[in-house]
């Protein structure tokens, strides 16, 4: 399953496999791993008789078996049974569950690719940008593509620019955040868009586009408050600061020590991305 589980209940010796991606599960904790780590992807259909009786036989859980037939007899909603696997065991709290409850309510009606867009949003919001990245390619390749608006592609072609600000260079980003603006017509990414080029010290085609844009004082008055702000914001950070102290180090000609240090901090960071 990719993860260490601990199981409190009882462990099947034989287990039961979820046709949808051919997962063999071995307890209660399992299942309900499976479903958080799958909510994209299942559907009532998933959950059937079959596994209400493996759960009896295998796992000595009868009133949950049961609980499960009577929520399939009575068809009732994928929320219902969801919840009422994820509450057999201990393996996610409140704040989880309802994160489950906000994602099934989100996409309840929505088609397969925005389904899936939305997964891909929450790989995002939990920094996991390898996934995201992965997603939201497949997304925009996928044949149902043509089914997004335009300004659904320049949302996804927005947050792929804020993959690449973490994964990759910011003129790469920067280029993204154009063309996603080019479909979505938001202003907030033509800010974000302006601030990359800031960052990049890229100024000769900040003030080019500046015209190009035609943006009045009101929202330049705007983007440098906020781009002030930010910097003010990034100065008091734990890690600028400790970016500040590593330099010290090699303007007082401690080379041996830099190069430790640096080597230390880009090790954490290739750490905290490949977790992802």
């Amino acid at each position: 399953m990719g993860k260490l589980i601990l199981c409190h209940g009882n462990l099947a010796l034989k287990p039961y496999q979820f046709a949808l991606t051919n997962t063999n599960i071995y307890s209660i904790e399992e299942i309900a791993y499976y479903i958080f780590h799958n909510i994209y992807a299942i559907c009532e259909d998933t959950f059937t008789k079959e596994l209400a009786l493996w759960i009896e036989e295998e796992l000595k859980l009868p009133e949950t078996a049961q609980k499960l037939k009577s929520l399939i007899d009575n068809k009732n909603s994928l929320k219902d049974i969801v919840v009422t696997l994820l509450c057999a065991s201990d393996y996610y709290g409140e704040a989880e569950i309802k994160e489950i409850i906000q994602i099934i309510d989100e996409t309840r009606d929505l088609e397969p690719i925005r389904r899936r867009k939305i997964k891909a949003d929450h790989l995002l919001k939990y920094k996991n940008y390898q996934l995201a990245e992965a997603e939201y390619m497949e997304i925009l390749n996928s044949d149902d593509a043509n089914l997004l608006r335009e300004e659904e592609i320049g949302d996804i072609l927005h947050n792929q620019a804020i993959i690449k600000l973490h994964t990759a260079s910011i003129k790469e980003a920067s280029s993204m955040f154009k063309e996603a603006y080019d479909h979505n017509h938001d202003e907030e990414t033509l800010k974000e868009y302006f601030y990359t080029l800031k960052l990049g010290n890229y100024e000769e085609d900040y003030q080019k586009e500046i015209i190009n844009y035609n943006l009045d004082s009101e929202i330049l008055f705007e983007m440098n408050g906020e781009w002030n702000e930010c910097l003010s914001t990034m100065t008091e950070s734990s890690s600028y600061q400790k970016f500040k102290q590593i330099m010290e180090r090699k303007e007082e000609g401690n080379f041996t020590i830099f190069y430790k240090e640096i080597d230390n901090m880009i090790n954490i960071w290739k750490k905290e991305f490949r977790g992802n």
